[in-house]
């Protein structure tokens, strides 16, 4: 058995998400969605691999974000045996679009795709998926979800990955200072808030 290193892109702008489609001749899933990515080149750099990946299947160019997710998956050629195969181990990584022009022009016809397309996130999930993703989208549908009952400000610290901004008064409470307030430190609700 084969193994290999994918990763995936998960492209936010705005309430949007990048997603491209198979086309019909794709021999395994022909006319699911996906987003963005593929396996690594043997010696390639974990972020350019990434980068790579999307601006070839889809012409935008990303900053690479932390990732959000581990699985999986096992892959069968035509009359391959059980115990043959590809096995790929893969990263989901939420990213953020450095350009948005969708171009086909780098793009390899053994990725098998016809369309990429920015989708509004809240349809993510009733999308026909290729089911070696549907895992991490329903985690980084989960996270949004989530990221969309907080305060608007807190909302941005945990969408763009950094909640080390919060303020120097929940730092003091943490470190064990008195608060200033008379009625005691305000409790943090950031422990319940997830990264997507």
């Amino acid at each position: 058995m084969v193994q290999q290193f994918a990763q995936k892109a998960f492209i936010v702008r705005g309430d949007h998400i990048l997603m491209v489609r198979k086309s019909s001749e794709d021999p395994h899933n022909p006319l699911r969605w996906e987003v963005p990515g593929g396996r690594m080149l043997f010696g390639e750099d974990i972020d350019d691999h990434i980068k790579r990946e999307v601006f070839e299947e889809t012409g935008i160019g990303v900053n690479p974000g932390k990732p959000f997710h581990v699985w999986q998956w096992v892959m069968h050629g035509p009359g391959e045996p059980p115990d043959q195969g590809t096995q790929v181990v893969a990263l989901a990584r939420k990213c953020s679009p450095t350009s948005f022009q969708i171009s086909t022009d780098g793009r390899d016809e053994s990725d098998h795709l016809d369309l990429a397309k920015w989708i509004p996130i809240e349809k993510l999930l009733s999308l026909d998926l290729i089911p070696s993703l549907r895992p991490a989208a329903e985690i980084f549908f989960s996270n949004w979800e989530k990221s969309q009952h907080v305060h608007p400000v807190r909302r941005l610290r945990v969408w763009f990955g950094s909640l080390s901004g919060l303020s120097r008064r929940t730092a003091g409470i943490s470190a064990g200072k008195r608060p200033r307030r008379s009625g005691g430190p305000k409790k943090s609700s950031a422990s319940s808030i997830q990264e997507v």
